[in-house]
């Protein structure tokens, strides 16, 4: 618990720095849409980034869906945010993606977790 709270100061810190920028952004960039599955780990996460973002001046929207749905979701463009993946369980999911470049993943957030 104390390395997610960890996690959520460091984000805040960096976007609080980055806020200066934030003016020049376009309006339609305000709106953060995230997805996540309906696990309560995500939940967590998800609802951390929300609260961050919304202090920023952002407008976060967040809506829980299937794997599959968030991963086409985010190879549409339609989605901006997915903090849930899961090594190794979604690396099927993601593979595709991962080779055609239209989803990326941008950092790790959480080292040394088991899977089981």
């Amino acid at each position: 618990m104390l390395r997610i709270l960890a996690n959520g100061v460091c984000l805040a810190a960096l976007m609080l720095a980055s806020h200066a920028a934030q003016a020049a952004e376009a309006e339609e960039c305000r709106t953060v849409r995230m997805a996540e599955p309906g696990w309560n780990d995500l939940a967590f996460t998800t609802g951390v980034a929300n609260v961050l973002l919304e202090a920023l001046g952002y407008q976060p929207q967040s809506q829980v869906l299937g794997i599959n749905v968030i991963y086409e979701g985010m190879k549409n463009r339609d989605l901006d945010l997915f903090l849930g993946y899961w090594d190794p369980a979604m690396v099927t999911y993601y593979e595709p993606y991962k080779k055609d470049g239209s989803v990326e993943n941008v950092r790790v957030n959480l080292v040394g977790a088991k899977y089981t």
